[in-house]
């Protein structure tokens, strides 16, 4: 099998803009062991094809691996050209009969007398509802957990979490958060406008790391004392970890992306933004990654997409709101925890 996709890929023209190539091995849970932009030529692919090791494990279980390709292979943030018109192709080797059934039950979202008006089908097909939540769950606790993402945990590199939220989640929350501050997270949040202060100071650090305004105008003024508890706080600088004047550090935004935010969302990216401004990226010190949710979670970025501040600003100014209108906070910090930060 690996000598097939080495075979396959050296008659592949591998360049920036032409073929590009990424590779997940699965079992019961998949892996990805790179992405369609982590190589530009075909040298570093056909070696670390090469260099592949057996994943192992006793269940087979396709269809969580195809939602898995499907939300985090076939993405923007991980190369995909899709939104260019660039053909996206999927090859799957498999050796077995699948174990799962991931998405072969039917669920009825709405009946036909559930809603009244065509603003409100809109609105449940935009949000929609999970499906297979259970499954859902464990999919995003047993899959998306990986070193891939670029946390630096294992080094003892500080890991921090903002997360900006303008509305009270759906879900629970204290379970979520309590395993990301058991993982050595260190979360900060910033409520706006509908969200619940006590879910807030519940999720952060400890109280005081919570931040309530009012409005999304608040955002700027409200920059410089985020900053200030970031730097400061006593699990944010480690020993031993500064080179000149900076410490390094992996931060991550968790951002509501939820429709009750799209027209302020504007405003979200430019807080991000000039706050991203104020860490050392350039010199491999610091590390950004940017996450939306509101019913489900989405990656807009990894911590090792980008080198350099200038990139990551440009990605931030960048970004467009997810959508959807439920808010499911206590999953996407979940999905957060097994995504930014490397097994334990």
């Amino acid at each position: 099998m690996r000598d097939f996709v080495q075979t396959f890929v050296e008659k592949l023209k591998v360049e920036e803009n032409r073929d590009r190539v990424s590779l997940v091995q699965y079992s019961t849970e998949p892996e990805a062991h790179f992405y369609l932009n982590t190589y530009t030529t075909k040298k570093p692919i056909v070696d670390s094809v090469r260099s592949l090791r057996h994943k192992g494990g006793r269940l087979l279980n396709t269809g969580a691996a195809l939602q898995y390709v499907k939300d985090n292979i076939f993405s923007p943030s991980s190369g995909s050209r899709r939104q260019d018109g660039v053909p996206q192709i999927l090859i799957l080797f498999s050796g077995g009969k699948s174990n799962d059934e991931y998405s072969d039950t039917a669920e009825v979202n709405f009946k036909l007398d559930t809603h009244s008006t065509k603003d409100e089908i809109i609105d449940a097909v935009k949000g929609g509802r999970p499906l297979n939540t259970g499954e859902a769950l464990d999919y995003v606790k047993n899959y998306v957990f990986t070193s891939t993402s670029g946390s630096r945990l294992v080094e003892g590199i500080p890991q921090i979490l903002i997360l900006l939220s303008g509305g009270k989640s759906e879900d629970d929350v204290l379970v979520p958060s309590q395993r990301l501050k058991a993982a050595g997270i260190v979360i900060f949040t910033v409520g706006v406008k509908d969200a619940d202060e006590a879910e807030m100071q519940s999720i952060a650090h400890s109280p005081n790391q919570a931040f309530m305004l009012r409005e999304f105008s608040d955002l700027s003024p409200v920059k410089q004392q985020l900053l200030s508890a970031v730097i400061s706080h006593k699990d944010t600088v480690r020993p031993g970890l500064v080179q000149g004047s900076s410490v390094k550090r992996d931060i991550v935004f968790l951002l509501d992306g939820s429709d009750d935010v799209r027209s302020k969302f504007t405003a979200i990216c430019d807080f991000v933004a000039k706050f991203v401004e104020s860490f050392d990226v350039d010199q491999g010190k610091d590390q950004v990654a940017v996450v939306q949710y509101s019913n489900t979670a989405v990656m807009n970025f990894n911590l090792n997409t980008y080198k350099t501040g200038d990139d990551v600003v440009k990605a931030v100014r960048n970004l467009r709101p997810k959508g959807g209108r439920p808010q499911y906070t206590g999953t996407a910090l979940q999905f957060l925890k097994q995504w930014q930060v490397t097994e334990i």
